[in-house]
């Protein structure tokens, strides 16, 4: 009976249970907040003003394309990183929210002329893309998580 006690009770050592150390969901949220704020104020967050385009007279900017495929970029590896430590869900809320929150700070807080009360339609827009790109890279890294660590 005292052999079946001491088999029965909990393993301690973290070797043993380091293929399933899972990170609080709390703690990547966080994480993937922290990130994406970080990732717009280096990318997005100095933007300059519209500038008209070569040749023509439309306005462009302010960003530049390449500082917002930057962004995207560091939202992609951030998602695939949130699915591949098993929390995908914590990144697909915690990014879009936060990117949706901070571009609308920076919206209404930046003049301009005539367009300042379409910010809700680009909040709008962030949103559902943030949303809808994350989940899906999330949710495709913790699948090819789970397939990988069943071999």
């Amino acid at each position: 009976m005292t052999e079946a006690r001491l088999s029965a009770a909990p393993r301690t050592d973290l070797s043993a249970r380091a293929p399933g150390l899972r990170i609080p969901g709390a703690v990547v949220a966080i994480g993937s907040a922290v990130v994406t704020v970080a990732g717009y104020l280096l990318l997005l967050g100095w933007h300059g003003e519209r500038e008209l385009a070569a040749g023509s007279l439309e306005e462009t900017g302010p960003y530049q394309p390449w500082q917002v495929v930057a962004l995207v970029g560091v939202l992609a590896v951030l998602a695939a990183a949130g699915g591949w430590l098993r929390r995908p869900s914590a990144v697909t809320i915690a990014v879009p929210v936060t990117l949706t929150a901070i571009w609308v700070a920076d919206a209404v807080t930046v003049p301009s002329e005539g367009d300042a009360s379409l910010w809700p339609i680009g909040a709008s827009l962030i949103a559902v893309g943030a949303f809808a790109g994350v989940a899906a890279v999330a949710y495709s890294a913790a699948a090819v998580r789970r397939a990988t660590s069943r071999r």
